[in-house]
């Protein structure tokens, strides 16, 4: 669908705009509340600005985060509903902090948001991931992570590792 940005065909150089400063807003509140580089505010918002620029330079970092942004607000979205959702039906307040509090919640929106920034950068890249020829060591490497037997084996590892971490609670 086109958005009156991409019809009066400034939407090009708008999303560099969109970019530079969603990269400049996230690195300068890092750095702020990291605490990295000291309590100066100029230093941080040096820093962030060398870094949204180099960000807005590159040549693929509009389509990662073009194509990255809009699945993330969604997610947020539907987690959003969903804690409304329980709100809705009655659950306090505490459960609800407990639940997001929660090793497990944490860990699989975690998974979620590394695979769409995964997915969004085969968008910009092509399939970086996948390699089905070649000799090489990284070719040999990547093809035995990513193969089948080796995902599946990890999958039942991390489901076998919560499981025992379930049951053996105390309560």
């Amino acid at each position: 669908m086109s958005t009156i940005f991409e019809a009066s065909g400034v939407g090009g150089a708008l999303s560099l705009v969109f970019v530079f400063i969603l990269v400049f807003a996230v690195m300068y509140a890092l750095l702020k509340k990291v605490g990295f580089l000291g309590k100066s505010d100029g230093l941080n918002a040096m820093v962030a600005f060398i870094f949204a620029m180099l960000t807005a330079m590159s040549p693929g970092s509009e389509i990662v985060i073009g194509s990255f942004l809009p699945w993330f607000f969604m997610f947020m979205f539907l987690v959003l509903m969903i804690f409304m959702f329980f709100m809705f039906i009655g659950v306090n307040n505490e459960s609800m902090e407990n639940v997001t509090k929660h090793s497990a919640v944490i860990t699989v929106a975690l998974i979620a948001i590394i695979a769409m920034f995964l997915l969004a950068l085969t968008k910009a890249y092509g399939p970086f991931l996948m390699v089905t020829q070649g000799t090489g060591f990284w070719a040999t490497t990547k093809r035995l992570i990513f193969s089948r037997n080796v995902l599946g084996l990890l999958f039942m590892l991390i489901i076998a590792s919560r499981t025992i971490s379930f049951l053996g609670e105390n309560k």
